[in-house]
């Protein structure tokens, strides 16, 4: 069967994008919650609880920090457990 090539540009670039558009997409979304958190009031908390989650996939472990805090804003307490939008893995424990 014979393509065009106008067609197979596009057939490729149909097809590329629809791979990598949901990942840039998860990854602008990310990098706009990461930015907008920056304006955020700060204020003091208390760490309740903390430790290193491990995973183990077979071929690697990852580790990532596990936390729990509490703070206040005004009259009204929190509880919280995000560093930070998106995943944070490591390889290594360090």
């Amino acid at each position: 069967m014979n393509f065009p090539v106008g067609g197979m540009l596009a057939f490729f670039a149909l097809f590329w994008s629809a791979i990598t558009l949901p990942f840039d997409g998860f990854l602008i979304r990310t990098a706009f919650l990461q930015l907008r958190a920056l304006g955020y009031t700060v204020t003091d908390g208390t760490i309740v609880a903390s430790s290193i989650a491990r995973s183990d996939d077979g071929d690697r472990t990852t580790y990532r920090p596990d936390v729990s805090f509490r703070y206040r804003v005004g009259e009204q307490e929190f509880v919280g457990d995000r560093l930070a939008y998106g995943t944070m893995f490591t390889s290594g424990r360090d």
